[in-house]
């Protein structure tokens, strides 16, 4: 048995969460709670390109996806994407403010809009809900 078949083995109800974040740390951070949550990070996306080439080898259930990235990509463009092509249940992380974030995403419908730094609980709140969703 190799390692992936022992990790799946003791989390059976383990869901695959993507990580669109270009800030190192901050994904780091996201990886330690999804695993805390056991859940499973399918992968960390710096782009949109990485989002979808992740996304298009195993469809995530729920993404986490930073609104600014890397090369000027559109977080919620992303975001909409992964919805799109994959039924992905999104979680929009914003360094510019909710309002702000809100009126930038008319045509999005996210599980959360969290503001970064997030809160722990508020965080692992939306992920179950995010999961719930999907789930039905």
């Amino acid at each position: 048995m190799n390692a992936l078949e022992a990790d799946s083995t003791q989390r059976p109800n383990a869901q695959k969460i993507l990580i669109v974040e270009d800030e190192h740390l901050i994904a780091m951070y996201l990886s330690d709670l999804i695993d805390d949550l056991g859940h499973e990070v399918l992968g960390m996306a710096r782009s949109r390109v990485e989002a979808i080439e992740v996304a298009t080898m195993e469809p995530p259930a729920l993404a986490l996806v930073d609104i600014g990235l890397s090369g000027g990509d559109d977080g919620i463009a992303v975001a909409n994407e992964l919805a799109d092509r994959f039924g992905t249940a999104i979680i929009i992380l914003t360094g510019a403010g909710r309002s702000a974030t809100e009126d930038h995403m008319a045509n999005t419908e996210p599980v959360a809009v969290l503001s970064k730094p997030c809160d722990h609980k508020e965080l692992a709140d939306a992920i179950s809900r995010g999961l719930a969703t999907r789930q039905r």
